[in-house]
This record gives structure tokens, sequence and C-alpha cells, in this order.
């Protein structure tokens, strides 16, 4: 039961990889917020979904059949009106910008811990996480009684007690374990462990059997949730986009599936607005004890809403894309396109944290025609202007400025849409040919031309300038192109060979040169001085800078596969201050991924591990890659 961020993304000049030994539930803190009522609260973290009470505590367990099964701990004859306590203020804001703005709920407040006072003649009840677990306190007060506490389940298909004394709660497919509890006394610095166990009295209620102990002292009943289902089962949380701003903040941006945002109590019907909705969270590395989440905001409507891609703005503002199924979404008075116009839209919106008081959504819009759209990547630049590009099946999608292609050539085609800092549409087109065309990574040159790369099914997809391959080599190319607001498409060309390709990420060097990586199954794809000439199994990252202003024949200027016997898939790219290229993924390659002898982990730590790898494409052959790691 370990929630993992699984993500390697590269930004600015390092590769940043956030998996469970880094960036885990200790620093994506389980919290607690104080609903309406005051007296209830929503158990908040990426795996969670519960809520606490005087009387008890709810949980929702998903089912393999995408249904959720919701199960109640309830204390008997609980005082209702026990008053609670949150305990040790967490350095977290959580905000929910979904739905209306009305409904929005922002710089909300997460305590660490809750205690209810009260609960039971002289026995509170105290919550708290326990590791990436729910933990709950029964703590009891000199002359109290045990027996006074019996709890009472509903919503459950069945329970026992199992050899190891746990207790198991099953509902449906899923299991809620609470394992046998801790009890103990404490005097000064010692600890007196109590003997104790569970039992299911003959209604079918909970209760706990305790040895001798000293009734003069206070006594403390610890179960603990070590097992339960709060991991949706047809969705799970998905972190697609890492940043860091100039401040040296963190974001990571994402999608989390049905079930699986941290929603409960009536605190937080915005939160999970729909089955899908997306999130943002900043991390302040600095932080004593390491990486910790300062805000999290949600973002979505009453449909599935999935961030696909996010930009760090130069003073810190949040760009992000992706697609949406809600009619609700939240769009600001300012947005271009202020309905959904088909099933599925694409979107644009701004975040900016450091207004988190005064409602941090900055801009929202829809960007789509009658039928699919879907933002895949954003970029940003220096003035704060937005270029997304995507891919449409609309035949009115909205083009703007001088398009290169104001109608769409074929039913699915690339799009470019550039956003002023002042979020009007300046400049919209569409790019493709008569097969499929999906736009998939977007840079911003020094000379403010915009180059995109995806991957294109098309025969005829647009060439232009010194191309370094003009026609298609079958089986899906990738595709570089660069274009001119004011002039239209400058360059053009394939990328591949006569198996798939499909592009994943780009980056510009300092010589404005284009870096681009993505995977190949082609025995023939393009290289030059390359650390891997040839495809070694499955699918092989590929790792090509493109010199533009180049003639054909040069224009490659280093190109290489990198991979082992089995399949590896990248999905970022990053440039050092020297111009060496990072990339990172992940790979199926048990034992002959190529590392190199200062690798931080030489072999598979598992079925599927990441990789980082490192390339100067000043070298030839063997020399070029200088670093390569399992992660």
């Amino acid at each position: 039961m370990k929630f993992t961020i699984r993500l390697a993304l590269a930004t600015g000049a390092a590769v940043f990889c956030l998996q469970a030994t880094n960036l885990s539930l200790s620093q994506i803190p389980v919290g607690f917020e104080q609903n309406s009522d005051a007296r209830t609260f929503a158990v908040k973290g990426l795996r969670y979904q519960a809520a606490t009470s005087p009387q008890g505590f709810t949980v929702v367990l998903p089912e393999q059949d995408g249904e959720n099964r919701t199960v109640r701990m309830s204390i008997l004859n609980g005082n209702a009106k026990a008053e609670p306590r949150p305990i040790e203020k967490l350095n977290l804001r959580t905000s929910y910008l979904v739905g209306k703005r009305s409904e929005w709920r922002t710089a909300v407040s997460t305590f660490k811990k809750v205690r209810y006072q009260g609960v039971l003649p002289s026995i509170d009840i105290e919550y708290r996480p326990a590791g990436e677990q729910l933990e709950f306190d029964f703590i009891l007060q000199p002359g109290a009684e045990p027996h006074d506490i019996a709890l009472h389940y509903e919503g459950q298909d069945g329970m026992l007690i199992d050899e190891q004394g746990s207790l198991v709660v099953i509902a449906g497919q899923t299991r809620m374990v609470q394992a046998i509890p801790a009890i103990y006394q404490r005097a000064g610095a010692s600890v007196h462990l109590v003997s104790g166990e569970y039992v299911i009295d003959s209604r079918g209620d909970v209760r706990f059997h305790l040895g001798p102990y000293d009734r003069a002292q206070p006594l403390v009943i610890d179960p603990v949730i070590v097992y339960s289902g709060f991991i949706a089962a047809n969705g799970g949380t998905v972190a697609t986009s890492f940043g860091r701003d100039p401040q040296g903040f963190w974001y990571v941006a994402g999608t989390s599936g049905a079930g699986n945002l941290p929603v409960a109590g009536n605190a937080n019907q915005n939160a999970r607005n729909g089955d899908i909705d997306g999130f943002v969270m900043k991390i302040n590395p600095t932080l004593s004890g390491g990486p910790r989440v300062t805000d999290l905001a949600y973002f979505g409507g009453a449909g599935a809403d999935e961030i696909r891609a996010m930009a760090v703005g130069p003073t810190g503002i949040l760009y992000i894309t992706g697609v949406t199924a809600s009619s609700n979404l939240p769009v600001s008075d300012d947005a271009s396109q202020l309905t959904i116009g088909g099933a599925r839209d694409a979107f644009f919106a701004k975040i900016d944290f450091s207004l988190l008081a005064n409602l941090s959504l900055l801009h929202c819009t829809y960007l789509g025609g009658t039928l699919l759209d879907v933002g895949t990547a954003i970029a940003v630049d220096s003035a704060g202007n937005a270029y997304l590009t995507g891919y449409t099946a609309s035949l009115n999608f909205a083009v703007g400025g001088t398009p290169y292609q104001s109608t769409p050539p074929n039913g699915w085609n690339a799009f470019v849409t550039v956003f002023n800092n002042a979020n009007a549409i300046t400049y919209s087109t569409y790019l493709g040919g008569n097969g499929t065309d999906s736009g998939r990574a977007i840079a911003v040159a020094s000379d403010g031309n915009i180059i995109v790369a995806g991957t294109t099914l098309s025969t005829n997809f647009p060439i232009a300038g010194s191309a370094v391959q003009a026609t298609y080599n079958g089986g899906g190319d990738a595709f570089v192109s660069k274009l001119s607001v004011a002039s239209g498409l400058i360059y053009s060309t394939y990328l591949g060979g006569t198996g798939p390709e499909d592009l994943k990420a780009i980056a510009l060097n300092a010589a404005g040169q284009v870096v681009v990586t993505g995977w190949t199954l082609s025995q023939d794809y393009p290289i030059a001085g390359a650390y891997q000439p040839t495809l070694r199994g499955g699918t092989d990252a590929f790792v090509t800078v493109l010199d533009l202003t180049q003639p054909a024949a040069t224009g490659v200027v280093y190109s290489t596969l990198y991979g082992g016997g089995d399949s590896e898939v990248p999905s970022s790219i990053s440039l050092d201050p020297t111009g060496r290229i990072l990339i990172a993924g992940y790979t199926y390659s048990a034992t002959d991924l190529p590392v190199t002898a200062d690798a931080f982990q030489a072999t598979l730590g598992g079925g599927v591990d990441s990789f980082i790898a490192r390339f100067d494409p000043t070298k030839q052959g063997n020399d070029s890659l200088t670093y390569a790691t399992y992660l």
C-alpha cells in the first residue's frame, strides 16, 4: 500500500524523479479539514477518502467495477456533542477551483490531528496519520471503563478476526484491515504494554478485551488501519507535469481518478466535482525534513477533467492545459470561449498560488469545437504569452491571427494556439495532412517563432525549409515544425524510420537547435554520431538534435537510440548548462539497459523502473553517453 507519484520529468537544467523514496505521503501530508458544522472533519491525503466525527469515521472503498463502497464505524452511545480539537496546523493550503466561482473554496487550512474530547465518559478519541495509514487512539482517563467502548460497523459484507488478531472488514472484493491494537500506559519516559485483543460480541459489534493494567493511570488503545482500498479502482492519481519557478519552488500537476480525490464529508462537495479532476500542488523543497507540499488545488467541473501539461511562467504563474468533459468548468469572465463546444474540449487556465487568499485561478477558458479537442503541451515565453498544442477532430476549432491552415485538412489534426498575457487568442492554426496528426510538444524560440513537434500518419504532412526527411517513411513518423505567427510555416520535417515513432518531448539548446526525444520501433531510424546505432529490442528511446538552419544533409547534428532488450519509453528531456542532454522515462529491460560505471543504481529494482540518461552531442559514439542509471 505504498502511494507513489511516479514522475520522471525534466525542467531547467536538471531532471527530477519524484518517487516514494523522496516524495511520499510523509511529504504529501494527510490532513484534517474542518467542515462547516465545526464537528466533522474530512481526511485529506491523496490516498485517503475518509471523514471523522465525534461518533466515529467513514471510509470509501473502491470496487474493481468502479463502484465505491462506504463503510462506517460508529461508537455506540458516543457523544454527538463531543468537542473537537484540531491539533498542529499544517503548512498546507488546499483550494477547490471547481464548478461555479461562487462554490470555490480557497486557502482551506488543514491539521495534522483532530481529537474529540469526551466521546464516552472520561474517554477521548484522536485521529492522526500513521505514516501512510489512518490511525485512531482511544485515550482513557483514570477510572474510565474500556468495556464502554463498542464499535458498530455498517456497509460491510462481513467481518472477522484473523489469525494475527487483526480485525478484517470485508466490503465486496475490498478489505479494510485494522491491526491488533497497541495498548499501553506511560509512566514518565517508560511505556508499559498492556495485553489486549478485539472481540466481536453477539450483536456483531467490536469491543476490546484487556489484560490487567493500572486503572489509576491513563490508558491508550491504539488501532491502526494498515490496509484499505483507498486507491480508486478505475482511476488512480497520475502526475503528468513537473516544473519549478524562479524562486525554487516545485510544482506537480496531474489528474486524480474516480474516488481517488481525498473527498469525504460535507465540506468537500466541490473537491470531487466529477469522476476525474485535475490537481496542482506547490512544493517547498527547502523546508526542514525535506520537500513539503504547501498548496494543493483541485481543478474541474462535473465531468472528467484531465490536466495533460503544465508550464511555469517567469513570475511563478502556472499555465495548464488538458481536456475536459465538464459543462461547468470554472471559466473566467474574460474567457475566449465560455461554454463547452462538444463532448470534450481542450482548456487553458492560469493559476497563481501567491494569490490563494484572493482566488488563485487567474484565467480559465474552453478551447474547442463540436468534436473532440485535447491540449497536450504548453510553453510560456518571458512575456507571459502561452503556446498550446494538441489535437482536434473539430471542423470549427477556433483559429485566429493569420493561421497557416484555417480549415482542417483531415479528420484529426494538430493545432497550435497562442494566448497573450492578457488571455486573448492572438494566433491559432490547424497543422496536418491527410492522416491523423497530433501535437505532442511545443517550445518558443528566442526569435519568437514556435517549434511544435508530434506524431503523424499523414503521407502529405506539410514540409518546408531544408527538411532532413521530406517523405513519410511509414508506420507513423515524428514531425518537427517551425511556425511564424506572421509568415506561416518556416520549417517542417518528418523524422522516423519504417516502423512507428512517438515523439514525447522537446527542448531548445543555446544555439537554437531543436532537441527531441521519444520512442521508436524502427530499425532504420536516422542516426548521427550515435551511442547506439541500432534497435536493441521492444521500443527504444531516441535522442535527436536538429539544426533547422542547415541543409538537409547536415541538419541532423546528433541522433542516437538508447535501450536494452525490452522496451524503453522516455517522457521528458532537459539540457544542463553545458548543453548536455538529459532524458528520463521508464524501462522494462531487466539486465541490459546501458548504464555507466558511476550509475546511482546499476540494476533493475523491480518490474518497471525509471531511468535517467545523459548525452553529450559534441562527442561521438560510446563517448556520447556520459551518465545512465536505473532509478
